[in-house]
């Protein structure tokens, strides 16, 4: 292989509507290739030894089975970019007892940085690729996750624990603007995603590329309502174990007459608007971000 390989990694965070930008740029690979761009995802980031700790020996991981420069002609197969989707390298969404994470991702630039000086090694950049949400929509977001991952925690325990104001986007991204041997580092807001999917791909993948991929039509990893969220509770304080939280979700989606979950009263969230949008301000003056925007 000859030229410089670039290397794009996305790295989330959790529930800002990652899991569609991995099936877009999945259902678009072979459209990618033939721009140059090998796309690697969730479906082959977490077979066994395909973890990007894995191929490249991060952490504690085993001593990897290719050189750095072998593992990027591997997964280049002769292209010129390399890009990479993966928000459990970042960090995970819950700790292990299953109750969450505050403040998330705290560390996660570290394995990043590792993983950039090893490709600057082999003259191969690093372009990193993060999307926020408005910490209040996270920490609900992520107790639907709490309850579909099988642990019980009551809304009213989650909401007293897991406060938005725990969250604070604008430090986690002065961490990733602070790895040295990164070449560029692109911010978005999950609330801007469907408008700025098309600048999203073009940073990741130039835009021409980008114009051959087309966004996936079906929504995936839905949130949950109120109501469900209130037939399950019912359904478990009566003993009834047939309607699981991920069966409510789905008897019970989110509709024009059935508003989505909602964890924090009024005053909360006004308050979480202000501290979003001061997060946003600050991220905007990092030296070394973009910050894509409608």
């Amino acid at each position: 292989m000859t030229g410089q390989v670039s290397v794009g990694l996305h790295l989330g965070v959790h529930k800002t509507a990652s899991t569609h930008l991995q099936h877009t740029l999945r259902n678009s690979s072979e459209a990618l290739i033939e721009k140059g761009v090998r796309y690697y995802g969730p479906d082959f980031l977490r077979l066994r030894g395909r973890s990007i700790e894995q191929m490249f020996g991060l952490g504690t991981a085993s001593p990897p089975r290719l050189s750095t420069a072998d593992q990027i002609a591997f997964l280049a197969k002769g292209d010129s970019r390399i890009l990479i989707s993966e928000e459990n390298f970042f960090g995970p969404l819950l700790e292990r007892s299953g109750k969450g994470l505050i403040p998330p991702y705290s560390g996660g630039e570290r394995a990043v940085a590792e993983l950039a000086g090893l490709l600057a090694g082999e003259g191969s950049p690093l372009d990193l690729y993060v999307a926020i949400r408005s910490p209040a929509s996270f920490a609900t977001s992520r107790y639907s996750q709490i309850l579909l991952s099988g642990t019980f925690l009551s809304p009213e325990d989650y909401a007293a624990m897991a406060k938005p104001e725990g969250i604070d986007w604008a430090e986690m991204v002065a961490a990733l603007a602070s790895v040295p041997n990164k070449r560029s580092l692109y911010v978005w807001r999950y609330e801007d995603y469907g408008q700025i999917l098309p600048s999203i791909l073009s940073a990741m993948v130039g835009s021409e590329a980008a114009g051959l991929v087309a966004p996936a039509e079906t929504v995936v990893n839905p949130g949950f309502s109120a109501i469900s969220l209130r037939r399950y509770l019912v359904a478990r304080e009566r003993g009834n174990k047939w309607l699981t939280p991920a069966r409510a979700r789905g008897r019970y989606p989110v509709g024009p007459d059935s508003p989505p979950l909602a964890l924090f009263n009024a005053e909360e969230l006004h308050h979480d608007t202000e501290r979003y949008a001061d997060q946003i301000a600050r991220i905007r003056s990092i030296p070394g971000v973009t910050l894509i925007q409608p």
